[in-house]
């Protein structure tokens, strides 16, 4: 295609502005004729074009060629210039709605000659003349380099090696302090608690935002840790999230990640795909325990996330057979660890989960699953939280769960849900009484705090936690007092008619050599049961090669 370009400066007096009765007659000569489109049908190969549609597309085409024309001069003359160039073509086209040209645009005026001569009127492109001997001395262009294949590694025993193929991994301060110097420059440069004496006249640099790309090799892998994450291989998804866990190098690939876990529990929320969400959050785990990154700013998509699985009305299709259950207490583990690891004084991250769970547990249209979900993130948060936020509406959640499992009205989904409740109120209420309460546990003092529904269950489950721990302890002391009373560890050289018994139990105490416990061995002890090997030596035996013969298949005597 030949691009034309028309110039609307007035031929009598070049320097005064453009004439627009000359624009509109030059735009008047620009008429498509017939014979025209009878030319460009034969080069196109079609067959017999009648009379009445060459007129027909000659006048369509030559309306649609004035308003492109007419398009394009507007783009000149407010770029200020006088010629219309390859540029104001291609605009002309966009504001049509079609494809702009590729290839034609250029900075110089095309050159194009002018010809007239049996009542015809044709403008060519004028070639230029190229000097031969210019053109055979010229040196050749470099050839191409050849295109090869270099191997090298990607990770040597877990442990991705510094070479320049692979990408370099940023430390965790490192991009801490990228979000703190990101922070400030929304400021102004100002970091807040600065007077602004102290910052003088120093302002901040806004950068520009550029688009965080990916290179081939991280796009496949995000599509491939994607797709094992939510697929149906189990093996194959542990490895997933084991890299997940553990890669250091996956800061750039970090937002997608988040995003696509945000995105995909609200989504799969939506649709009660109990199995996806469950996939999601067990990615969302492996993301906070991977210590090489810095997952703090995009918490405010990871919290909304793990809050919908805790709280969410309905989250599969089958609540009576579902093991829903289980989704919201994983959810809110993750929701307490993020309250632990990234909560400040600053952002009162742990503040605000606090008051949304409060919020939903005091709301008294909210479902029996949503509550249960608010008391176990209350719980997971600690027994001060538990003491403050739920304690309080115990007595009011035991009258609403005794209503529940009580009234004949009630479905199986009903009881069900108010018995998973009733079990959560009475675990962390009685781990916080026990901590808070003193050693008298009277079931009358607990049914009057706590309602005669749960008051009395919380006093025998808060007794029976004292006791475990008492119990604990005194383990404890035992075992402290057994070690510091341990006798020596005999010599390599054993006496004789001592006997040697090696079990073949993985993980049990080391083998007992001696002759006064013969009697205990023989009967079976329980810290040396299920003997491999009895061994009877009536000289003196050393103990190391005696232990290097225990490892053949057929015992010595």
């Amino acid at each position: 295609m030949t691009t034309t370009f028309i110039d609307t400066r007035n031929k009598s007096d070049s320097a005064s502005k453009p004439d627009n009765k000359s624009a509109h007659l030059e735009l008047d000569s620009l008429n498509l004729s017939a014979e025209s489109v009878r030319a460009m049908a034969d080069s196109a190969g079609v067959g017999v074009v009648s009379e009445e549609a060459c007129h027909l597309l000659a006048h369509d085409t030559t309306y649609r060629l004035r308003m492109f024309v007419q398009d394009a001069v507007k783009f000149a003359s407010m770029a200020k210039r006088k010629t219309v160039m390859p540029p104001d073509l291609d605009y002309a086209l966009k504001v049509s709605n079609t494809e702009p040209l590729y290839g034609l645009a250029t900075k110089d005026q095309t050159p194009f000659g002018f010809s007239s001569g049996g009542g015809r009127e044709v403008h060519y492109y004028e070639p230029r003349e190229l000097d031969l001997h210019q053109l055979v001395t010229s040196p050749l262009p470099k050839l191409p380099q050849e295109a090869v294949f270099k191997a090298h590694w990607l990770a040597i025993e877990g442990v991705q090696p510094a070479v320049g193929e692979n990408p370099a991994t940023v430390p965790r301060d490192t991009q801490r302090e990228a979000t703190l110097n990101l922070s400030q420059l929304k400021t102004g440069g100002k970091p807040a608690g600065n007077k602004p004496s102290e910052m003088g006249n120093k302002a901040g640099v806004i950068k520009s935002a550029t688009a965080h790309e990916l290179s081939v090799e991280q796009q496949l892998y995000f599509r491939d840790i994607t797709e094992a994450c939510v697929g149906a291989d189990e093996p194959r998804r542990s490895e997933a999230l084991q890299s997940l866990s553990v890669d250091p190098g996956l800061f750039q690939l970090v937002p997608r990640l988040v995003d696509f876990i945000a995105n995909g529990v609200r989504v799969n929320a939506v649709q009660h795909n109990l199995a996806l969400l469950i996939y999601l959050q067990r990615m969302m785990k492996a993301l906070l325990d991977n210590t090489g990154l810095y997952v703090e700013k995009y918490l405010h998509e990871l919290i909304p996330a793990a809050l919908s699985c805790v709280v969410g009305r309905r989250l599969c299709l089958r609540p009576e057979t579902d093991n829903h259950w289980a989704l919201r207490d994983f959810a809110s583990r993750l929701v307490a660890q993020m309250c632990r690891n990234f909560s400040t004084t600053t952002n009162s991250l742990q503040g605000r989960v606090v008051r949304q769970l409060h919020g939903i547990l005091c709301d008294s249209d909210a479902t029996t699953a949503t509550h249960y979900g608010a008391v176990v993130a209350l719980g997971e948060l600690g027994v001060e939280v538990v003491k403050t936020f739920l304690l309080p509406r115990v007595l009011l959640l035991g009258e609403a769960i005794h209503a529940a499992m009580e009234d004949p009205a009630a479905d199986q989904i009903d009881r069900i849900d108010a018995d998973h409740l009733r079990s959560a109120v009475i675990k962390y209420a009685a781990l916080s009484l026990k901590a808070s309460r003193p050693t008298t546990d009277d079931r009358a003092e607990f049914g009057r705090s706590f309602g005669p529904h749960l008051g009395p269950i919380l006093a025998v489950q808060v007794k029976q936690l004292r006791v475990k721990e008492a119990q604990h302890q005194l383990h404890l002391q035992q075992t402290k007092l057994s070690v510091s009373v341990r006798p020596a560890t005999p010599p390599a050289s054993l006496a004789q008619h001592k006997y040697l018994i090696v079990s073949s139990k993985p993980g049990t105490p080391t083998p007992s050599v001696g002759g006064s416990n013969q009697g205990n061995l023989l009967h079976g002890d329980p810290m040396t049961s299920q003997p491999k090997v009895i061994m009877l030596s009536k000289g003196p035996v050393d103990g190391a090669a005696l232990l290097t013969r225990t490892s053949r298949t057929e015992p010595e005597y």
